[in-house]
Parts: structure tokens; sequence; C-alpha cells
């Protein structure tokens, strides 16, 4: 039970930690590239804007972050379904 609780809980923290941390790389490398002022502005970056690279990043941050924050919605439930099934 402690192990479930625990994968349910931290390994979707992780995944989304993960993803933020691909969506912050690609924002910097089109930074870097070309020293756009305006980058915060424009977080949902075309893919007419990105080199191939930095596109791949950026997309797939953003698609690890949402399966984080959706596993752990699912973890909270089964938690809540698991502490429920015990009374």
């Amino acid at each position: 039970m402690a192990v479930i609780m625990l994968v349910s809980l931290c390994l979707p923290i992780i995944i989304a930690i993960t993803g933020n941390i691909l969506l912050i790389y690609s924002i910097i490398l089109y930074y870097r590239r070309t020293e756009d002022q305006d980058i915060w502005k424009k977080i949902w970056l075309g893919k007419d804007l990105l080199s191939k690279k930095e596109y791949w990043l950026n997309r797939g941050g953003l698609t690890l972050t949402i399966i984080g924050v959706l596993l752990a919605l699912g973890g909270i439930v089964i938690v809540y379904l698991a502490g429920m099934s015990t009374i």
C-alpha cells in the first residue's frame, strides 16, 4: 500500500518537473538563437518560429507536464479511494 501511495504521488511530480525543465530549456535555446525580448509573451510558440530541436523539446515538455498533472490527479483519487476502502 505504501509503495502505491509513493508512486502515485511522487512519480507524477517528477514527470511534471521534467516537462517544465524541457519547456524552459527550449525557450532558452530559442532566446539564445534569436535574442527575442518578447519570448515570455510567446509561451505557445508556433512551429514556424522554432527550430526543429526547440519545437520537439517544447512539445515534449508540454506533453510531460500535462501527463504529470493528470497522473497526480489520478494518484490523489487512488489514494482517496484506497483510504476509503480501509474504513
